[in-house]
């Protein structure tokens, strides 16, 4: 008789999942003289009789994670049946399983043997099975495992971060786009093939487009959400929770989640809510409808004078181009609100409207959106400027009688009584 295969395999057995599955052949051509027995009774019966033991076997195994807990060249665990069930095998059966008893989850890459023990395996006509040792790897049952040690952090592309903030205490990642990128790897001791790793996304079981799909072996791949996500925050502290959910699966089916952390999906762009001037002329207050703004889209830089565009409507009035001087004093507190110093040439006489929007690409809200300059806030000046009288001031007796004029010493005199 001969050993024609093992196949290693993982069942229910809470003691002993893993086994190996041992099939003979005894060579034997007649139906009715099959099998493989674990005696042959040599001075008694010429012939096989009884069903194979694990004092039949000895085991062994390298590589890997897992060992096996007695060590090497020792007894199986357990013999079984083709269904699992521990000691039911009988006497003749071609084909049993070994439990094996592991210290660790196997990764994959350990190399079972299993070596038939001299003169302990006969077929029915009492021939001894010669020893020959027989290999095979490990059922694989360890997921694959997120590195390098970290989070897994939004990107608006693959080549744009997103912007960094904390929010009570909790780290958040703004972006603007609906499809962000992230930098993923996985890395797996058996599913080292390309495009081995299987990747899907989630939130709240709503099932996200990804591209690619699969992942390489301790290969960093950027992954796109092809599903456009919602103007919303992201993660599991939120109420209600909203985290994007990775799954990533071997060859072996094993799988393994992490979540994205929290970032803020935003694509509003900042805009200025309200424009007012002082009475004197030459302080402009402007609100932006945002906590902060920046001058730069990476959430950095303060605003400037220059990231500001005010103009005139120069068929109205006297007063003439309106320009920023100094720095702007942010307000601390609630919105963003500069007081921004200006200066005219000219007094306004009140009918003057001045427009204040923003410099393209100058300001910017956390995410990194520009504010458009298509928009635009007015106010209406203050009248600076005198009234002219329209000629020289008349003495009269009344409204309908003026006064005499008599000149004196060469300056017109009025007279009234």
């Amino acid at each position: 008789p001969t050993i024609t295969s093992i196949i290693t395999g993982r069942g229910n057995n809470t003691n002993y999942p893993f086994y190996v599955t041992v099939t003979f052949d005894d060579n034997i051509g007649v139906s009715d003289s099959a099998g493989i027995f674990t005696d042959n009774n040599a001075f008694i019966d010429p012939n096989g009789t009884g069903a194979l033991v694990v004092e039949d076997f000895t085991v062994s195994m390298t590589g890997g994670t897992a060992v096996l807990t007695l060590g090497n060249d020792t007894i199986p665990a357990d013999i079984r049946d083709i269904n699992d069930v521990v000691d039911a095998n009988d006497e003749g059966d071609l084909t049993v399983r070994l439990g094996l008893d592991l210290i660790g989850v196997p990764d994959g890459t350990e190399e079972i043997t299993v070596t038939p023990k001299d003169s302990a395996i006969f077929d029915k006509a009492g021939n001894d099975l010669v020893p020959a040792a027989i290999t095979d790897f490990i059922t694989d049952a360890t997921p694959p495992i997120i590195g390098p040690p970290g989070e897994i952090i939004a990107r608006n592309h693959a080549d744009t971060t997103g912007n960094p903030d904390t929010i009570a205490g909790v780290p958040v990642t703004y972006i603007r786009t609906r499809n962000p990128t992230f930098n993923l790897i996985y890395t797996d001791a058996k599913s080292t093939g390309d495009g081995a790793l299987a990747l899907e996304s989630e939130v709240n079981g709503f099932a996200k487009i990804l591209s690619p799909s699969v992942l390489t072996n301790n290969i960093t791949g950027f992954i796109e959400i092809q599903t456009p996500l919602d103007e919303i925050t992201y993660g599991i502290g939120e109420s209600p929770p909203n985290p994007l959910l990775f799954t990533v699966t071997d060859t072996s089916d094993n799988t393994n989640q992490d979540t994205a952390a929290t970032f803020i999906v935003d694509l509003t762009p900042p805009t200025i809510l309200e424009t007012t001037i002082n009475y004197s002329n030459d302080i402009v207050t402007v609100i932006l409808d945002v906590d902060t703004s920046f001058s730069n889209n990476d959430a950095t830089g303060n605003l400037t004078i220059e990231d500001f565009d005010p103009t005139i409507n120069e068929l109205l009035g006297i007063a003439r181009n309106p320009i920023f001087a100094g720095s702007p004093s942010l307000t601390p507190a609630g919105l963003d609100t500069f007081a921004l110093h200006i200066n005219f040439n000219g007094d306004a006489d009140g009918t003057e409207v001045l427009t204040i929007k923003p410099v393209v690409n100058s300001i910017f809200d956390f995410a990194g959106n520009a504010a458009s300059i298509t928009q635009f806030d007015s106010v209406t000046l203050f009248d600076k400027t005198p009234p002219d009288p329209s000629g020289p001031i008349e003495v009269r007796n009344d409204a309908g009688q003026p006064g005499n004029v008599v000149e004196t010493a060469g300056i017109d005199v009025i007279y009234v009584h």
